[in-house]
């Protein structure tokens, strides 16, 4: 999972330091280093794809002020992943709300859902509770599920028209 940590920039050339020293080790200037958020991991990835999100979305409409995800896959993976990308979206600025879940696993789904404040009728689960899901308002999915999956749950986030984050490996064969 992606975490935050803050890196010291010198106010002077904006080269990162690795702790505030007073002298820049760059260009040797005595300066105060000013401290500000980077990110690391999965967080990288998801703020990566946020100027994608943000450029086609109700968000960038004027819609409700808020970009809707839903992920599908309660697991570990899954709960970092929407944990990452709201991460990295309040980074820009942005507010990122959890409108809908799917596992197929009831508990999981439950959990993440109330964790994220998402209705009862938007906690989906059972083999085919992705299909309930991708007919959600929902700007981008987040697909967490395992891989043999992942081919069916992407198509079917394509046909509904939706944004969409995948992990490795989008296809379990050549054919995919």
């Amino acid at each position: 999972m992606g975490k935050s940590r803050v890196v010291y920039r010198c106010t002077q050339c904006g080269a990162a330091q690795p702790k505030w020293a007073g002298q820049c080790s760059t260009c040797l200037e005595w300066n105060t280093l000013v401290d500000e958020p980077e990110v690391t991991g999965a967080a990288a990835a998801a703020l990566t794809m946020m100027h994608g999100w943000l450029g086609s979305s109700a968000y960038a409409q004027g819609g409700d002020g808020a970009l809707k995800v839903a992920l599908v896959g309660c697991g570990g993976r899954g709960k970092g992943a929407l944990k990452d990308a709201m991460e990295a979206a309040g980074l820009q600025g942005v507010v990122l709300k959890c409108v809908a879940v799917c596992d197929y696993f009831a508990e999981r789904a439950n959990e993440v859902g109330e964790a994220q404040g998402v209705p009862a009728e938007l906690r989906f689960n059972g083999p085919t509770g992705y299909q309930k899901l991708m007919q959600t308002d929902a700007d981008l999915v987040i697909l967490a599920t395992p891989p043999l999956f992942r081919p069916v749950h992407l198509a079917a986030a394509i046909d509904a028209g939706k944004h969409v984050f995948i992990e490795k490996p989008v296809a379990v064969d050549p054919p995919g």
